[in-house]
């Protein structure tokens, strides 16, 4: 398969501001490395620049949102990988919101309604009002969880950056957390579940981590949306997955041992299809 992708041109598109070497904190970046081994050709493609000739174009622009200049670029490529991924705010992609005097009595979870607490379009453009809660919330372990939507603040409610999710979390027998984490590349996927203490599972707060089968439900809804690239966060609550996160730029990710190589080569290589499609 490496051989016949070989001299094959991929384009990164990635956002005006980000700069040449932006894919190097993320997964892609390690997945391109495969690429460049397998003789692929993988360059940039931003707005500042004229798009050159490609075979494949993978969208990797880390905004929540895309403007109409990038939607332009994905229209003009002949293939896209992720090219209907267009808007991963949570007030899009999500089925749990509420807003007050909403009947759920369950408790909620407040978050920023654009994509890792709003981090990556700070990064761009930096701490104006379209990107910086008022309200101080500024990662994901500043998402606040409340017994009721009666308890959340007006002003939550009232934050357009924020949304108000029903907390639907997956639990152990001893109360502990779980989260899972589906992770996929074309027909290439791994899916892990998490163990944590903490309601807001994150990198910090792991007790254990392990393989799982993904849900089937949560592929299903992953084709459905358009995904070919990225990781989705779920659990499975009384029995029901929940979707709770999807993102379409996967951050950085690289280690020695063989388990990690054979994953990466899968996942890498799962691309190749998508020069023919």
């Amino acid at each position: 398969m490496s051989q016949a992708v070989a001299g094959r041109r991929l384009g990164i598109l990635i956002h005006a501001r980000s700069g040449r070497h932006a894919i190097r904190g993320y997964f892609i970046g390690t997945l391109a490395k495969v690429w460049a081994a397998d003789g692929i050709v993988v360059r940039p493609v931003s707005p500042e620049r004229r798009l050159p000739h490609l075979d494949l174009l993978f969208n990797h622009v880390d905004v929540s949102c895309l403007d109409d200049v990038y939607r332009k670029i994905i229209g003009m490529a002949p293939r896209v990988v992720n090219g209907g991924i267009l808007d991963i705010r949570k007030s899009v992609v999500s089925n749990h919101l509420i807003e007050r005097g909403s009947a759920w009595t369950g408790p909620v979870i407040v978050k920023t309604d654009l994509n890792f607490g709003g981090y990556p379009e700070r990064a761009l453009f930096g701490d104006g009002p379209d990107n910086l809660s008022p309200n101080g919330f500024v990662k994901p372990l500043d998402y606040q969880v409340f017994d009721s939507w009666q308890e959340v603040p007006r002003e939550f409610f009232d934050d357009p950056l924020l949304v108000v999710e029903k907390f639907l979390p997956e639990r152990t027998p001893d109360g502990r957390y779980r989260l899972r984490s589906y992770n996929f590349l074309g027909d290439a996927e791994d899916c892990f579940l998490i163990t944590s203490t903490q309601p807001i599972v994150n990198s910090h707060s792991i007790e254990s981590i392990e393989p799982v089968e993904v849900h089937e439900a949560v592929r299903a809804t992953r084709l459905a949306r358009g995904f070919d690239y990225g990781k989705f966060d779920y659990v499975v609550h009384e029995g029901e997955p929940v979707i709770f996160d999807t993102n379409k730029t996967p951050g950085f990710f690289d280690d020695d041992s063989p388990e990690f190589r054979a994953m990466l080569l899968r996942r890498a290589r799962a691309l190749y299809p998508f020069f023919e499609r």
